[in-house]
């Protein structure tokens, strides 16, 4: 399979970014514009993974069954579920389908002039002009009507085992939802046919503005999280006054780095001694910034995300209601990533907002280290103050 190129940026997802993105192209992505108004998100869930989809007015999900999940490397919206491949996409009806340009603007007619664009996109992507539809037709699942689409891979990239694509896509609110799968050499197209139709038929619709601490609670039940093993955090207490933030360094292997600004930004960087190698640093950051002051934390939190860009599988979601947290106005995630060297990270990353000042703190190490330190973490979560800030 061919790898996409390196991403510029190496940071945890929902974490400061300073630069931009290069569009990239995978094996199932074509190129267009992300949504600004839109989310997509990935909780785990006790059968796999839930594939949120997010807009102001609501929102959608889908879930996939999978005892090991994994996102691919600078793929947002694509991931590795056990052996199988599957790209979950949220693309708004406007990038397409402009209301002085698009002749049919029935349910079909917007299906159909998607999956053009798309396969357009694909064409010019693959550089290959004469790229065209293998097979196209209507498909309803669950009283919701689908469309399945499939292209054959150019005979150039045969080497990736891949012979074709096999996609279904569906409008939800001013979106298409397009659901693709990569057909194998080994592989049967009814095989993946189904196994896509099986994605599809799980399709929940949202009414209401989205609260995924309340989805996590209905994957999970809302039981209180327990940290475990509990320990005592033992290292200097940090005071951030111009965030308005103090926290307890879970112990003396932990150290102040630096102080860096980007713009209104500002962060503190805090590195601990390493377990192993260079190449294994543990970090935690904290960064703070001036807010609206109708903002709550869900509004703060969101916008955190959409504006980092968030990726990554969302594990737990921590809140001061269900015992993972000390601050009252606060969120955390607890999210697997992959980076570039591909290699696996756990992050702790949390949201709080106070009088106006907005704060993210951060706590990354690599998944195989995450146990380890899993107790540092939890110590210092609990050590938590807002103090209000003094900028």
């Amino acid at each position: 399979m061919r790898l996409p190129s390196n991403n510029p940026l190496n940071q945890p997802p929902f974490a400061l970014h300073i630069g931009c993105y290069a569009t990239l192209l995978g094996l199932l992505i074509a190129l267009y514009a992300a949504p600004l108004y839109a989310e997509s998100l990935a909780l785990r869930s006790a059968r796999g993974i839930l594939f949120v989809q997010i807009w102001p007015e609501g929102g959608c999900t889908v879930e996939a069954p999978a005892k090991k999940v994994r996102p691919l490397q600078n793929q947002p919206g694509v991931y590795w579920l056990d052996d199988q491949l599957l790209q979950v996409t949220l693309v708004p009806i406007a990038n397409f389908c402009a209301a002085s340009t698009c002749a049919d603007t029935t349910a079909t007619g917007l299906l159909k002039t998607h999956r053009d664009w798309e396969l357009a996109h694909w064409r010019q992507s693959l550089g290959t002009p004469t790229l065209s539809l293998a097979d196209s037709g209507q498909v309803s699942l669950a009283e919701t009507q689908w469309l399945f689409w499939s292209f054959a891979m150019p005979q150039s990239e045969s080497a990736d085992n891949v012979k074709k694509q096999l996609m279904l896509s569906t409008r939800v609110g001013e979106h298409v939802l397009n659901l693709g799968v990569p057909l194998w050499q080994h592989g049967t197209e009814q095989q993946m046919k189904t196994y896509l139709e099986s994605v599809a038929a799980t399709l929940a619709i949202l009414h209401d503005p989205v609260d995924i601490a309340a989805v996590q609670n209905t994957l999970r039940g809302p039981a209180r999280y327990v940290a475990v093993p509990a320990q005592p955090a033992t290292g200097a207490v940090s005071r951030i006054e111009e965030c308005g933030l103090e926290f307890q360094l879970p112990s003396a292997q932990w150290t102040f780095r630096e102080r860096q600004t980007h713009g209104p930004l500002v962060m503190h960087l805090y590195e601990r001694k390493s377990l192993t190698d260079a190449r294994d640093r543990t970090m935690i950051n904290v960064t703070c910034e001036k807010t609206r002051p109708e903002w709550d934390i869900a509004t703060y939190s969101a916008m955190l995300r959409k504006r980092n860009g968030a990726s990554g599988i969302i594990e737990r979601i921590l809140t001061r209601k269900n015992g993972g947290l000390a601050p009252e106005n606060a969120i955390a995630y607890q999210v697997r990533w992959v980076d570039n060297a591909a290699s696996q990270h756990t992050s702790y990353i949390v949201h709080m907002l106070s009088g106006g000042t907005g704060m993210q703190f951060v706590a990354d190490t690599t998944t195989e280290l995450y146990e380890t330190l899993r107790p540092e973490w939890d110590a210092a979560l609990r050590t938590l103050v807002v103090t209000g800030s003094a900028r």
